[in-house]
């Protein structure tokens, strides 16, 4: 009797306070293909990840939340509080290959989700493809890293395919926030890793399982394309990174790089640019 009537209390408690204030507003970041061990605040040795590490520092953590390794299995665990065997987002016991049309049997369902759908889409599909630009010299981030995964419409956003030496190439878009001289450092791998442009990749055992190993490549050239400026320099042994330096006004611009082999064949273009302007 005595724990019912603390626990009537408590809970007369927190409805006497969640009444005199409004509800918090919370911002829940759910990331794609993203592992445990891929964030250095959860023991990676290779990737440096500073502002997500800041984040579970302010935030909180969810140490005990377990996730499918796959997209529509989590979220419909992070909807409905199941595992994705239970949730049904996918039912892997008796459907493994989602022959079972589910949709054919809720039509109603189908039409009022298919209604909303193309209401969210004519919002903006006329807009769907234009560039959002990444600000490059801005005194709040300066420099500044370009990856890949903001490559215009290629898929190039794990780790794993830059191991592996993924042959792709992209334009990033920009804006120029002011004018003035800024250096250009091309890279092939994170800053962090020490590796150089040439060099092949290692199995590396990280916090929930391994990376594979990748090849390396003869590259002998390096090429940048800024606007419509063009530099080349040459590739050494041991270069972790390629730099060039050039003048830039302020405004949109597109950037984009090249390796080439010593047959001046394209093999990829940089997966990382660090970017700053000069004082």
């Amino acid at each position: 009797m005595f724990r019912a009537l603390l626990l009537l209390a408590a809970m007369a408690v927190v409805n006497a306070a969640a009444a005199a204030s409004k509800s918090p507003n919370i911002v829940l970041i759910m990331t794609d293909d993203q592992g445990f061990g891929e964030f250095s605040t959860h023991g990676n040795p290779i990737t440096d990840t500073a502002h997500i590490d800041r984040l579970a520092r302010q935030g909180i953590s969810l140490t005990d939340f377990h996730v499918a390794p796959m997209c529509t299995p989590t979220r419909g665990q992070l909807l409905s509080g199941l595992d994705a065997f239970r949730n049904g987002a996918i039912n892997v016991a008796n459907d493994l290959h989602q022959d079972h049309d589910v949709a054919a049997q809720h039509p109603e369902i189908v039409a009022k989700m298919r209604s909303h759908l193309n209401r969210w889409w004519d919002e903006f599909k006329d807009t769907v493809m234009e560039p959002q630009r990444v600000i490059i010299g801005s005194p709040k981030e300066n420099p500044a890293t370009l990856s890949a995964c903001e490559w215009l419409d290629v898929f190039v956003d794990q780790q794993v395919q830059i191991r592996r030496g993924v042959k792709k190439n992209g334009v990033w878009h920009l804006n120029v926030a002011q004018a003035g001289d800024y250096t250009f450092k091309l890279r092939r791998f994170p800053e962090e890793s020490g590796k150089a442009l040439r060099e092949s990749v290692p199995q590396a055992q990280v916090t929930d399982g391994s990376y594979p190993g990748g090849p390396g490549f003869d590259i002998h050239l390096a090429r940048l394309r800024i606007g419509t400026q063009v530099f080349e320099e040459a590739v050494a042994s041991q270069d972790q990174h390629i730099a060039f330096k050039a003048t830039l006004s302020a405004g949109d611009t597109t950037l984009q790089t090249w390796f080439l082999g010593a047959d001046g064949k394209e093999l990829f273009g940089a997966n990382f640019v660090t970017v700053e302007r000069l004082e």
